[in-house]
């Protein structure tokens, strides 16, 4: 890219942009430029940096303050622009305020763009883009020049006339600067991230196993019975039925049977099941009672 101080005259004087302050100096005109606006010292000089849409930029030029300067494709204009959409005297720039540049379209054919707008006049500032047929240019300061001359700018990004499209392009230094795409997404992390994500989905998959069998397969209890007494409703006949295949005939006369489920496996046959809540003692004194009940004979 070429770093370059153009007078109002169109004389261009090569400089560093590192050394260039408040004026510039041009060797043909002999004098001194103003590139701030007057009591204003803050700020660095405004650039104003030229690029064919989809490409880096080429020209970088500090702009001289309160100066009209000529745009077009004639040979005595301040910034000669070539190529279609480009008029003979296209439009003229003028610096009023610290890097805000004021825009006036000049030329019959052609357009001029500010962003997705075109204008007759208007205002480029940082955030801006001023396009004249193939060119994009941008307003920035004395930092931004100095890191796109050593390739360390951020993506160039310009935007069509229908807004449709985004071009991206990038200095080649940081295209070989990039990684290689083989080296995985997970190139730049550390061996002790790399076991603490291992570890995490280990354990992720251990849960959810875990729970799957659990509930595929719940466990069964081993006092759970197979089979189970019933006792027909008709004659009293006793039988014993599997419990899972629904209520079972009796085989003497063919009535439907109930049965129950006994889960007390601490019962012995013969002996009376412990109500919940009832003691042994509390049984034997409601049997007493139950004695004392009856008539005597």
């Amino acid at each position: 890219m070429d770093v370059v101080f153009i007078c109002p005259r169109g004389h261009r004087t090569p400089i560093d942009p590192g050394i260039i302050k408040a004026k510039a100096y041009c060797a043909k005109c002999k004098k001194e430029i103003d590139l701030l606006p007057a009591g204003d010292g803050r700020a660095g000089a405004t650039w104003l940096i030229v690029a064919h849409r989809g490409e880096l930029p080429h020209l970088a030029t500090p702009l001289p303050v309160g100066k009209k300067l000529k745009l077009g494709a004639a040979n005595n204009l301040w910034l000669r622009l070539e190529g279609d959409g480009v008029g003979e005297l296209h439009a003229e720039l003028q610096l009023k305020e610290v890097q805000r540049i004021h825009v006036t379209h000049r030329a019959d054919d052609g357009k001029t763009w500010i962003d997705k707008a075109v204008v007759l006049e208007g205002v480029v500032g940082p955030d801006n883009e001023l396009r004249i047929g193939d060119y994009a240019m941008r307003v920035g300061s004395t930092m931004v020049v100095q890191r796109i001359a050593k390739a360390d700018a951020l993506p160039v990004l310009v935007v069509d006339e229908f807004g449709d499209e985004l071009d991206e392009v990038e200095p080649q230094e940081k295209k070989r600067a990039r990684p290689a795409r083989s080296a995985g997404r997970f190139a730049e992390w550390s061996t002790r991230q790399k076991a603490t994500l291992i570890g995490a989905t280990l354990l992720t998959v251990a849960s959810l196993a875990y729970l799957g069998w659990v509930f595929m397969y719940p466990s069964v209890s081993d006092q759970m019975p197979a089979d189970t007494a019933y006792t027909c409703p008709r004659d009293g006949t006793q039988f014993r039925g599997a419990w899972d295949a629904g209520p079972p005939k009796c085989p003497n006369c063919g009535a439907l049977c109930f049965g129950s489920v006994r889960y007390d496996v601490s019962t012995q046959p013969g002996e009376t099941a412990t109500q919940p809540g009832e003691t042994p003692e509390n049984q034997q004194n409601s049997a007493t009672a139950e004695t004392s009940l009856e008539p005597e004979p």
